[in-house]
C-alpha cells in the first residue's frame, strides 16, 4: 500500500490504534445457529479466492468488534456502516461506550471526521491521497494467509440472518509460534489493548464466515493461546447487513452541527531527498540509517514539517514492495498491540491493513517500521537503528 500524506496517515493510525476502545466487565457473547456438517466436496481455498476476486459490494450494516479473554468479553466496539465502493464513498459511525462517538464520511474528493465527545469536525481534501481507512472494513490479508496456513471447510452457519460458508485456518507447522504471531499482527481486526498474553503466543485457529451468495465476509474470529493456556479471541461480525443498497444522494456529504468546532487538517510541508546524507541537514536529530533485507534498496527520504514538528520517512523498495522507517516526534496517543523489546527500548507490534507495524520509543521520539516483511525482520531493522545518536 502506498504511504499516505501525514494528515491522512495520522487519521488512519488513530482509527487502528485508538478507536478499538471497549467497555470493561463481562458482556454476553452471541452465538450463531449451529452449522451443518462439512461437505466433502467443498473447496475452502476456492471459497476464499472467490471472495477476494468478487466485485466489492455496496453495504449497509452494523458491525461489532469483540475481544474475549479467557471466555469473558472485555472489549466491544460497534460500527454503523454504509459504503459505496464504486467511488470509495463511505459513511461510518464508530460507537464508543463512553459516548465519544466518531463519524467518518468520505466521497470521491473529501473526507470529514466528527468527534461527538469533543464536538470537533475536520475536513480533508482527498485530491492527492487515498482517503480514510476504517479497519473493520478491510480484508485484503487473506491472500497471504492462504499461502501461510492450512485451510479447511467447516460447513455453513447463519450470520446476521444470512447463510455463510465457514472456512478454518490453522497452523500445522512444527514450530507454530512464529506463524501464530505473524497472523496476530497481520489481521486487521485485532487490537490487543490492555489484554496481553504471556509469550510465546500460538494461533489456535482463525475462522472466516463468507456469505454463500455474495462472496462477502460476514464474520471473522481469531483465537490465540499463550503460555499456561490463557487465551484471547478477536471477533468481527455483522449483526445486520444489506447488499447493493441505494442511499440518498446526500448520504456521502456531511453537514456538521452548527455549534461544532472546526479543526483544520495538519499543515504539511515536505521535501524529498535522494540520500540519508542529503536529508541530514534538514533534521535536528539523526536520520535513521537501518540495515534492511538485501532485496531492498533506498528509494527516498522525505522530511515533513507538520504543525511545527519535523518527521522523517526513509523508504526502501524492491520493485514491487516497500519498507518504510518513520520518526514521529509528536505522537500523543497510546499505541496498542503486542509488547516486544527493541534493544533496550519497549516496543509494540500492532496490526493494520493486512500487515504488521512496529513502534518503539527512543530519545523522546516515536520510531516505526512498516511494510510487507515479517515481524522478526521488522525487529531486526529496528534494532539496527541508532536512535539515541546525536544529529550528524
Amino acid at each position: 500500500m502506498l504511504d499516505r500524506p501525514p494528515a491522512i496517515a495520522l487519521l488512519a493510525v488513530g482509527c487502528v490504534l485508538a478507536l478499538a476502545v471497549g467497555s470493561a466487565g463481562v458482556l454476553p457473547e452471541e452465538d450463531d445457529r449451529a452449522g451443518v456438517e462439512p461437505e466433502t466436496g467443498a473447496e475452502p481455498e476456492k471459497l476464499v479466492r472467490e471472495m477476494l476476486a468478487a466485485e466489492p459490494a455496496a453495504v449497509d450494516g452494523h458491525l461489532t468488534e469483540t475481544t474475549t479473554r479467557n471466555e469473558k468479553v472485555v472489549e466491544r466496539t460497534r460500527y454503523e456502516v454504509l459504503t459505496d465502493p464504486s467511488d470509495d464513498s463511505k459513511r461510518v459511525r464508530i460507537v464508543r461506550p463512553d459516548e465519544s462517538n466518531l463519524t467518518v464520511v468520505q466521497n470521491r474528493t473529501t473526507a470529514w471526521t466528527y468527534d461527538e465527545g469533543t464536538d470537533e469536525v475536520t475536513k480533508y481534501d482527498l485530491t492527492d491521497s487515498g482517503g480514510v481507512i476504517v479497519p473493520a472494513l478491510q480484508y485484503d490479508h487473506y491472500d497471504r494467509l492462504l499461502s501461510a496456513l492450512n485451510v479447511t471447510y467447516a460447513g455453513t452457519e447463519r450470520v446476521a440472518g444470512h447463510e455463510a460458508q465457514v472456512v478454518v485456518f490453522n497452523d500445522t507447522s512444527e514450530e507454530p509460534t512464529t506463524a501464530g504471531i505473524e497472523v496476530l499482527v497481520g489481521d486487521t481486526e485485532i487490537s490487543l489493548a490492555e489484554t496481553t498474553l504471556s509469550r510465546p503466543v500460538v494461533l489456535a485457529e482463525h475462522r472466516l464466515w463468507i456469505h454463500a451468495a455474495e462472496d462477502y465476509p460476514l464474520k471473522r474470529q481469531t483465537t490465540l493461546v499463550g503460555r499456561e493456556g490463557s487465551s484471547v479471541k478477536f471477533t468481527t461480525r455483522y449483526d445486520r447487513i444489506e447488499f447493493e443498497t441505494d442511499p440518498d444522494e446526500d448520504t456521502f456529504q456531511f453537514d456538521p452541527p452548527e455549534d461544532a468546532t472546526r479543526q483544520d487538517p495538519p499543515e504539511m510541508d515536505s521535501e524529498r531527498f535522494d540520500s540519508i546524507e542529503a536529508a541530514a541537514s534538514a533534521v535536528s536529530y539523526r536520520v535513521p540509517d537501518p540495515t534492511v533485507p538485501e532485496r531492498f534498496e533506498l528509494d527516498s527520504v522525505i522530511v515533513s514539517r507538520v504543525n511545527g514538528s519535523t518527521r522523517v520517512r526513509v523508504a526502501y523498495a524492491d520493485g514491487n514492495e516497500s519498507v518504510r522507517v518513520r520518526v514521529l516526534p509528536d505522537v500523543d496517543h497510546d499505541i496498542e498491540g503486542m509488547s516486544v523489546t527493541v534493544g533496550d527500548h519497549a516496543g509494540t507490534l500492532t496490526g493494520g491493513y493486512g500487515t504488521s507495524s512496529l513502534y518503539w520509543q527512543c530519545a523522546g521520539r516515536t520510531y516505526a517500521v512498516y511494510g510487507p516483511v515479517s515481524a522478526s525482520e521488522k525487529l531486526s531493522i529496528a534494532e539496527s537503528i541508532d536512535c539515541e545518536a546525536a544529529s550528524r
